[in-house]
């Protein structure tokens, strides 16, 4: 498992998705850890990016700040630079880390994913 630290990207309007971080990882990598920063924890949903590999994403599990899990069977496949369908987050609580697992690809390569999040309003 990798482990990353979120980045902060300011909005551009509140509706608008943030970058919430962002991995390089490689064909090979089974799944990844985004941690976030309390300024980006309220989240009314999140979408994962594909870099330039493509990515079938399997399941997304979010840890509330109170140790409770949310998790989503998400069973997508993503061409390179394209986004997941939202994945709800529920009660709007914060998020502490979100958990991505993805199958291993069969094109040897690097990659960056991306975790988007609509702020909660």
């Amino acid at each position: 498992m990798l482990a990353v630290n979120a980045i902060l990207v300011s909005p551009a309007a509140a509706q608008e998705l943030e970058l919430i971080g962002s991995a390089r990882t490689t064909h090979q990598t089974a799944s990844l850890t985004f941690r976030l920063s309390p300024g980006q924890s309220r989240l009314s949903e999140i979408r994962v990016r594909s870099g330039s590999l493509a990515l079938h994403l399997e399941a997304v599990e979010i840890v509330f700040a109170d140790g409770s899990l949310q998790r989503a069977l998400v069973q997508e496949s993503l061409g390179p630079g394209h986004q997941s369908r939202p994945i709800g987050i529920r009660n709007r609580q914060a998020v502490r880390e979100i958990h991505i697992s993805k199958r291993p690809g069969m094109r040897p390569g690097e990659t960056v994913i991306q975790i988007l999040g609509r702020p909660a309003r």
